[in-house]
C-alpha cells in the first residue's frame, strides 16, 4: 500500500519540488500587489488630485473583480487546466503591474482591476491544485502557502514608503518592484504546463447546487467572507486610523505592514498542528476573539499600538488559514473543493468589496473611527459562530449540519 509521505520529504523527485515551489511563489503573488498600496494614498492621492472616494476604490476594485471572477475560475480550469489558468494569471499580473505604474489615474484604476482578476483565478485555483496534489497534508500545505502570502505583504507594506522616499523614486517606482513576484511565479509554472489536462479533473459539471444546499459550505462561506471583510477593511484604513491618533504617514505604514506580517505567523504554528486537529473548532473561536481583542485594544489603548496590530494581524491571519484549509478539509473531492472555493471566494470577496466603502461612509458618518472599529469586533464575534459550525470535525459540505 501506497503511504503518503510527509511534505518536508517528498521523494517524487524534482517536479515535486518545483510545483510546491510554483504553489508558494504564486501564493506571494495573492495580496501584496493590493495591500501596498494602501500606505501610499496620501502619495496618489496628492499626486493624481484624487478625492478620498475614488483613492478608496483603489482598494474595493480588485475585491469587486475577485468577487467576479471567483465562480467562473473553477470552470476556466476544467476547461483550459488550472496550472494554465495561473500561468496565464501571473502573466496578466504582471502586465497589470507595469500598466499601473505608468503614472495615469487611468492606468491605475484599470490595471488595478485587472490585477484583482488575475489574483482572483490563482486565489481559487491554489486550494484545488493543494487538494489534488497534498490529499493528506492539505492543511500543512495550506498553512504553508498563506505564510508566504501574508510574509510577502507584510514585508512589501513595511518598506514601500521608504521606497517611494528615495532619492530618485516615487510611489510608481514602489508599486512597480512588484512585478519581480509574478514573473518568478510564471517561470516556475512554465515546466509543470504540460500534460496539465482538465486542472480539477475532467469531470462533467461542478455541481454547484449541491454545495449551495449545503449548511457547512455557507457555514465555510461565511466564515471566510466575514475574515477578508475585517482584513480588507484592516488593510484599507488602519494607516488612516493609526495617523488618526498621532503616527507619522511612515509609522503608520510600517504598523500596517506588521499587521499583515503578523498574520505569517499562523502560517507557521498550524503547519504541524492542522492535519492533526480534526476538530477546529475551538481554534475556529479564538482566532477572531484575538482580532477582536486587539481590535477593542486600538480604541481604548492606542498608545499600545504594535500590541494591538500584533493581535489583529494573527487573529485574523489564523481565520484566513482555517478558511481556506475548511475549503480542502470539507471537501470529498478536487473537483467538490473546487466549487466550494468558488462559492466561498466568490461570496467571501463580494463582502470584502463592501468593506473598504462602508467603513470610509460610517467614518464620514460618525467622524470618528470609533464606529467602524465596533463594527469589525461585531464581524469578528459572528465569525467565531459560524466557526463552530465550519470547524466541525469530518463532516464533509455534503453531510448535514
Amino acid at each position: 500500500m501506497n503511504q503518503p509521505l510527509p511534505i518536508y520529504r517528498l521523494r517524487a523527485g524534482e517536479t515535486k519540488v518545483l510545483l510546491l515551489a510554483a504553489v508558494l511563489v504564486t501564493a506571494m503573488c495573492l495580496r501584496a500587489p493590493i495591500t501596498a498600496i494602501a500606505p501610499l494614498f496620501e502619495y496618489i492621492q496628492s499626486d493624481l488630485r484624487l478625492s478620498t472616494t475614488s483613492i478608496g476604490l483603489l482598494t474595493t476594485l480588485p475585491l469587486i473583480a475577485f468577487a467576479v471572477a471567483a465562480p467562473v475560475s473553477a470552470r476556466l480550469s476544467l476547461r483550459y487546466g488550472a496550472r494554465r489558468c495561473i500561468f496565464a494569471a501571473l502573466l496578466l499580473l504582471a502586465i497589470s503591474i507595469v500598466i499601473r505604474s505608468t503614472g495615469s489615474a487611468f492606468a491605475l484604476f484599470a490595471a488595478t482591476l485587472l490585477i484583482g482578476l488575475a489574483i482572483a483565478v490563482a486565489n481559487v485555483l491554489l486550494p484545488s491544485i493543494i487538494k489534488r496534489e497534498y490529499p493528506n497534508n492539505v492543511g500543512p500545505v495550506t498553512a504553508m502557502y498563506v505564510l508566504c502570502m501574508t510574509a510577502a505583504a507584510g514585508i512589501y507594506s513595511i518598506f514601500v514608503v521608504p521606497l517611494a522616499q528615495l532619492s530618485g523614486w516615487n510611489w510608481q517606482s514602489a508599486l512597480l518592484i512588484a512585478v519581480v513576484l509574478p514573473v518568478a511565479g510564471a517561470i516556475l509554472w512554465l515546466p509543470k504546463l504540460g500534460g496539465d489536462g482538465a486542472g480539477v479533473q475532467k469531470a462533467p459539471a461542478i455541481r454547484d447546487t449541491a454545495i449551495w444546499k449545503s449548511a457547512i459550505a455557507w457555514a465555510v462561506t461565511l466564515y471566510f467572507g466575514l475574515n477578508v471583510f475585517a482584513h480588507y477593511a484592516a488593510i484599507a484604513w488602519l494607516p488612516a486610523i493609526l495617523k488618526n491618533s498621532g503616527h507619522s504617514l511612515a509609522q503608520a505604514g510600517a504598523l500596517h505592514g506588521w499587521m499583515q506580517f503578523a498574520a505569517a505567523i499562523p502560517g507557521l504554528a498550524l503547519m504541524p498542528l492542522l492535519h492533526r486537529l480534526k476538530d477546529q473548532r475551538l481554534l475556529a473561536v479564538l482566532a477572531p476573539a484575538l482580532a477582536a481583542a486587539g481590535l477593542v485594544g486600538l480604541l481604548v489603548s492606542p498608545q499600545w499600538s504594535l500590541v494591538w496590530v500584533l493581535a489583529i494581524g494573527i487573529g485574523l491571519g489564523a481565520s484566513f488559514v482555517l478558511g481556506l484549509a475548511f475549503i480542502g478539509l470539507r471537501s470529498s473531492s478536487t473537483e467538490q473543493a473546487a466549487s466550494l472555493s468558488g462559492m466561498t471566494q466568490g461570496i467571501g470577496y463580494l463582502l470584502a468589496a463592501l468593506a473598504p466603502i462602508s467603513i470610509a461612509y460610517l467614518h464620514t458618518l460618525a467622524q470618528s473611527w470609533t464606529p467602524p472599529l465596533m463594527v469589525l469586533v461585531f464581524v469578528c464575534v459572528a465569525m467565531g459562530a459560524f466557526g463552530l459550525v465550519a470547524g466541525r470535525p469530518n463532516k464533509p459540505v455534503d453531510a448535514a449540519a
